[in-house]
């Protein structure tokens, strides 16, 4: 199971990696190969905790972790933090002008970059270019993904169908497996 969002540490001087039992690896595991580029943006005016990017797909994954498990406060800040960031899916090239230089770096002051997945040769440029490509596309598809430790699937999804009307929500779940 998750044990922790990033590592057990509180200080991730000269760390080279997440946990093993954290929410940001098995994130990383489960979907960072579904882009061509995954950015770690986890602290520093975020975005998201990571972004994927690739032609027509960008997506903002928020990443909680909490020991309780019903816990709808907890759900409260990950919804709370998603929805204040939705914005950023269409940043502005000022916007991504401030984040260059972040993403160039690694988190915070750890030994982790924060490009974690790339194509061969690429970098945080091309990263960009691609994103400021798909802004002009109309049919690019954008994505915020919570994922969370703390809420039943099944429990979920029996609410979500005790209440009337979901005709005009779509709501994709996924159950990760280490």
């Amino acid at each position: 199971g998750v044990g922790t969002e990033k590592h057990h540490k509180k200080n991730f001087q000269e760390l080279d990696s997440w946990s093993e039992d954290s929410i940001f690896l098995l994130v990383e595991n489960n979907f960072q190969n579904n882009f061509d580029y995954f950015i770690c943006d986890d602290c520093e005016q975020e975005w998201a905790d990571h972004i994927g990017i690739s032609a027509d797909k960008i997506t903002f994954f928020v990443e909680k972790h909490n020991d309780s498990k019903t816990s709808a406060s907890a759900f409260q800040d990950a919804i709370g933090q998603a929805l204040k960031n939705l914005g950023y899916l269409t940043p502005t090239d000022a916007s991504f002008n401030s984040k260059r230089i972040i993403w160039e770096g690694n988190h915070t002051t750890s030994n982790i970059p924060r490009l974690r997945k790339h194509l061969e040769e690429k970098n945080v440029n091309d990263a960009i270019n691609l994103w400021k490509i798909n802004r002009l596309n109309p049919l690019c598809q954008k994505e915020m993904c919570l994922v969370v430790n703390f809420i039943s699937l099944n429990e979920f999804t029996q609410d979500l169908n005790r209440i009337d009307n979901l005709d005009s929500i779509v709501l994709k779940t996924t159950t990760l497996q280490r």
